[in-house]
């Protein structure tokens, strides 16, 4: 609309359409600019709407216009809604009629070594998305800003924006330091290894080497292999603390999620059901290895015969749908069938290989001489996986085992990160399977391979979110509690590869909250920190008693072993929670009950969840207990953390006596909700805050 009377009326301006316009610029000339649903439109000073749209089916947002450039025609606007490659920005010299596109996703040129303007190394990745506002600085036409919901950018060579070759590119900073807009479900670090690991909503979870600088590296060390929505859940081996599990979910709740299992402290990891990931350049011609050790000689070892392995890839560089080959049992050169090599010397031909692909759904490729994967943008049409099956009978122990699959040649430049996934199904015939009967009656396979696979079980139920933990003495042996309110915990002892239903536990002893909601803090699971047990707690729903499990054999059986009492008043579980202390058999039970002051408190069992303390004097209305180093030449195995109330004042409280007495953490540095807490393992007084929407805070006194 317009005015031409100071605002006291408007008219309708004519000319095109814009449905939920969203910023307007107005140029030197006077010319309007706007950015809309679908549309950039302008309008000269007294004429009529007209669209000057860079790309069809792209909803734009931010519009910045070069207040230097007297005629008007320059311009930038940028994407809204990351349709087909994420956020692009766009500049026109020519008031709209051409445009020049950002080359690549911001800062995700690997050929430019840069670091931002602090010195640090520069972020690379997915880093600017729903692009809200841009803006030409006035003094500068070089000069231009972006804003998203991860901070603010800056390129001074915005006139090179669009530029194809290395080194003539706008290159971007992110400027923000010590501000986030991140949402924390989980926090941890062991005693050595990385300072921080954390788990956040919408952007995953990052690993921090260095608690004085924000994670470097791709995108900003995010955890990958699955990128995941919402990580919920994180925990590492007491034994061997460089292996960690987390478990994460889609935005929506269960639906696309899973978990991973990390042996290098967090660096790399495999999605659950995922055996082993290699990112496979192409290239010429040459053999490709998957160390697939640990799950084959667990089948081995249970008298398995036959397994069936598929390969699948994620999405390749620049989101290439293009398929990487393998020879298969069918190429004319035998030498180059796929194998196993058992031993470092036996070598196992596979018995049967078939690839599916989303896009002929009914084709069978069984007689081909090549396998194949791709995928890109999670269309099935973009997506082809390959089935192997061997026969293990004849093989010795196993010891060690590494797939090799020969690839063929094709050009350079694009890399496909591969996974190897476990798949129960071993009936399958290279002449019969295809992408539609995969699913039946091959429901069983037990992970779905794609960019962000979820594990499904071998009933065809597919597990993803809640709480997942590790053995402190066998880092094999994990527990997971997915959501879904009839969902049972499951357990692992080949590091996540296969999951089967818990025993011993009484219906309905499940986790009680079946979405990821960062507000729903409630942990049920827990694993000791010394003697290899795993502790699940059912809290009471509406009064009554919190009963605590026990599992002393990797998960697999549990029993009821202790219960708490609980102690009146309004009554919500989730905000409960389990933790075991760095010391055999010590276990903390916090509850919040409902945030007030007066309700909820804080237990502790120091024999494995059999006998507790009464509730602890004057604590109240507690959220989260966690654990920390103990002092230097204390008798004690660790300081104990907890946020809410002590004698009425909220607050984070320390104990470095198991609970005698307790000193206030200073002052917290923000109003935001304490979502997660996190004893410091490795500097004793150090706890770290994770935030409903201030990022984490760390304390060191």
């Amino acid at each position: 609309y317009r005015s031409t009377n100071g605002g006291s009326s408007w008219t309708k301006v004519s000319g095109s359409t814009l449905a939920k316009p969203a910023r307007g610029q107005i140029a030197p000339d006077g010319t309007l600019y706007v950015t809309a649903n679908g549309v950039v439109a302008k309008m000269p000073r007294g004429g009529s709407l007209s669209a000057i749209t860079p790309l069809t089916g792209v909803n734009y947002r931010g519009i910045a216009i070069d207040p230097n450039d007297a005629s008007g025609l320059t311009v930038y606007v940028a994407e809204a809604n990351g349709a087909a490659q994420y956020n692009k920005i766009w500049r026109s010299t020519d008031g709209g009629t051409t445009w020049a596109q950002q080359h690549q996703n911001l800062n995700d040129n690997r050929a430019i070594e840069r670091a931002e303007p602090d010195g640090t190394p520069a972020l690379t990745g997915y880093w600017c998305g729903n692009i809200t506002s841009l803006l030409v600085n006035p003094a500068d036409s070089d000069e231009l800003w972006a804003c998203d919901f991860f901070g603010v950018a800056r390129t001074r060579n915005a006139s090179q924006l669009g530029g194809s070759a290395v080194g003539s590119q706008a290159v971007w900073h992110m400027l923000q330091k010590n501000q986030e807009e991140t949402v924390v479900e989980a926090l941890k670090n062991a005693p050595v290894g990385p300072a921080l690991l954390t788990g956040v909503a919408d952007v995953g979870g990052y690993r921090y080497d260095d608690l004085s600088e924000r994670p470097q590296g791709s995108a900003g060390n995010v955890f990958a292999n699955p990128g995941a929505s919402n990580t919920s859940s994180l925990d590492f081996s007491e034994s061997s603390p460089e292996i960690w599990v987390r478990a994460w979910s889609a935005n929506s709740g269960p639906s696309g999620g899973s978990g991973g299992y990390s042996r290098d402290g967090g660096v790399t990891w495999l999605c659950f059901g995922q055996i082993a990931h290699l990112d496979v350049a192409r290239g010429p011609a040459g053999w490709e290895e998957w160390d697939l050790t640990t799950y084959l000689a667990a089948q081995k070892a249970k008298g398995v015969g036959a397994v069936t392995l598929v390969v699948a890839s994620g999405t390749a560089t620049n989101t290439s749908t293009a398929t990487l080959n393998f020879d298969s049992l069918q190429s004319a050169d035998l030498s180059l069938r796929p194998r196993l090599l058992i031993n470092g010397g036996a070598t196992l031909v596979a018995t049967a290989d078939a690839m599916v692909a989303g896009a002929s759904p009914s084709s069978n490729y069984g007689s081909s001489a090549t396998l194949g994967v791709s995928y890109a943008w999670g269309a099935e049409a973009n997506e082809r996986h390959t089935y192997l099956k061997f026969d293990l009978t004849a093989s010795p122990v196993i010891t060690s085992a590494v797939l090799r699959l020969h690839r063929t040649a094709a050009a350079t430049g694009i890399v496909h990160p591969v996974g190897v996934y476990a798949c129960l199904d071993t009936g399958w015939t290279e002449g019969s399977l295809t992408w539609s009967n995969r699913s039946a009656p091959y429901a069983s396979r037990t992970a779905r391979p794609a960019n962000t696979p979820r594990y499904r079980t071998a009933a065809g139920l597919d597990l993803g979110g809640g709480r997942a933990a590790i053995s402190a003495t066998n880092p094999d042996q994990l527990v997971w509690m997915p959501y879904g309110s009839s969902v049972v915990p499951h357990y692992s002892h080949d590091r996540g590869v296969t999951w089967s239903p818990v025993t011993g536990l009484p219906a309905g002893v499940n986790l009680l909250i079946s979405k990821a909601n960062p507000s729903y803090n409630l942990i049920q699971l827990a694993s000791d920190r010394a003697d290899g047990s795993f502790y699940i707690a059912r809290f009471a729903q509406s009064g009554g008693q919190h009963y605590i499990y026990r599992s002393t054999n990797g998960g697999e059986a549990w029993s009821h072993v202790g219960t708490i009492p609980f102690t009146g008043g309004t009554y919500s579980y989730y905000r409960n929670q389990i933790a075991a202390a760095p010391a055999a058999g010590h276990v903390w039970v916090s509850d919040d009950g409902v945030s007030g002051t007066t309700n909820g408190g804080l237990w502790k069992s120091t024999d494995g969840a059999v006998t507790w303390s009464s509730r602890l004097a004057n604590i109240r209305a507690v959220r989260q207990v966690a654990f920390g180093k103990a002092p230097s030449g204390s008798s004690y195995a660790y300081s104990v953390f907890f946020n809410g109330c002590l004698s009425g004042v909220k607050g984070v409280y320390r104990s470095d006596d198991y609970g005698a007495t307790w000193t206030a953490v200073a002052d917290l540095p923000t109003n935001a909700d304490i979502e997660s807490l996190a004893g410091d393992r490795q500097i004793h007084g150090g706890v770290f805050l994770g935030t409903h929407g201030r990022g984490v805070f760390h304390y060191q006194p």
